[in-house]
């Protein structure tokens, strides 16, 4: 993927995805349809989006390679915030009642919920096997930034200063 650059634009009337490979300097429009597409990400060889073809904010993983589309995500609740880094997609959503972070191997095929505490949650990002977010858990106005490790299940808050936290990024 550090070839290739992914959005969203609406130059067909609606938002779809394109990519664009900086080597070959090629366009590819990857979707090709009447609904609204938002939130494309890229990692190797996948890309992912979200969109309302069935009624619901869902997530769905195309492979460079092979040219194929598949919906990762299938339950009613709206997904947002995916996120993909190598084999993982994550995203937030409400199935159980409250927004929870989720956890899709591309690899397995397994889903898993990563976090449990009921609270309002903004912003996922991931990298490797960490994920940080934005937490109300403190109170509603109270946004606070938190980390957790996949690989060890830990979870720590990161920073919890009586201002909001805001658009945390993980890399390294």
């Amino acid at each position: 993927s550090e070839d290739n650059v992914v959005w969203n634009d609406n130059r067909d009337g609606n938002f779809n995805v394109y990519l664009f490979n900086t080597t070959t300097n090629e366009e590819t429009q990857i979707t090709k349809d009447s609904f609204e597409h938002s939130s494309p990400d890229i990692s190797n060889r996948n890309l992912i989006w979200t969109d309302k073809s069935l009624g619901n904010l869902q997530i769905f993983l195309y492979n460079l390679s092979t040219k194929e589309t598949k919906q990762v995500t299938t339950d009613p609740s709206d997904h947002r915030y995916g996120m993909i880094d190598g084999n993982s997609i994550i995203w937030i959503d409400q199935r159980s009642g409250g927004e929870q972070i989720y956890l899709y191997d591309i690899t397995t095929g397994q889903e898993k919920q990563v976090t449990t505490v009921q609270s309002m949650k903004l912003s996922p990002v991931i990298d490797k096997d960490r994920i940080v977010w934005i937490d109300s858990r403190s109170g509603e106005d109270k946004w606070d930034l938190y980390l957790i490790n996949l690989t060890t299940g830990k979870e720590t808050a990161i920073c919890t200063d009586p201002s909001r936290q805001a658009q945390p990024w993980i890399w390294g």
